[in-house]
């Protein structure tokens, strides 16, 4: 199974005594599109997918350009015998001018087969979503079900420690026999053996999270 970025794990920091998660499940789903390496890798394909179909859409679109233009000239004109005449000759004016492929087969079926390459990394990007949601669903809620399994592990060995206790003050002033606290013993044992895997479960479901 895929693993889920490092920055996820430091979330779910969890007490020595097994307390609840430090976020709930839709902050993990939020945080784990942002910082997850799978997750970014398909959001960044379907952006520059979405870049190049917009590029290859833009050649097929109308194409508008304007000009503007100022020309300004003066005119001398120097008879002999006759005062110097000056004029001055100032035009203006813009053109705007408006381009469309009417049809360019290169250029039509490049567009088709980028809106079949931008389709698929739609659809490539929501099951990526899907993905990831599935993976932090798994890996968040083992960590809490270990959470649970050491918390009643951690509970049942004291009950029991405190029975063997007993047990032994009863053996102690002759109110019960040795077998008693043998037996109480060798159930605490069992206890205390089961706390130990329940913690190297959540050591393990913490691990799964890590990359």
């Amino acid at each position: 199974m895929k693993r889920i970025s490092k920055n996820i794990i430091s979330l779910f920091l969890l007490s020595s005594a097994g307390t609840a998660s430090a976020l709930d499940f839709s902050e993990a789903i939020s945080l784990a599109q942002q910082y997850d390496t799978t997750f970014q890798a398909a959001y960044a394909t379907y952006f520059a997918t979405i870049e190049t179909s917009s590029q290859t859409t833009s050649a097929v679109l109308p194409q508008i350009g304007f000009n503007a233009f100022i020309q300004e000239g003066r005119t001398e004109i120097d008879r002999v015998g006759s005062p110097l005449t000056k004029s001055d000759n100032n035009n203006d004016g813009y053109s705007i001018n408006l381009n469309q492929v009417i049809f360019d087969k290169s250029i039509f079926e490049e567009l088709a087969r980028g809106n079949a390459i931008e389709a698929k990394a739609v659809a490539d990007l929501e099951a990526a979503k899907q993905d990831t949601i599935v993976r932090v669903a798994t890996a968040y809620f083992n960590v809490l079900t270990a959470i649970d399994s050491l918390e009643t592990a951690t509970a049942e060995k004291k009950a029991i420690g405190k029975q063997l206790e007993q047990s032994k003050e009863r053996f102690n002033v002759g109110l019960s026999a040795i077998t008693d606290v043998k037996e109480q013993q060798a159930s605490y044992d069992i206890s205390v053996a089961d706390e130990i895997i329940a913690i190297n479960s959540l050591s393990n479901n913490r691990e799964a999270l890590r990359v």
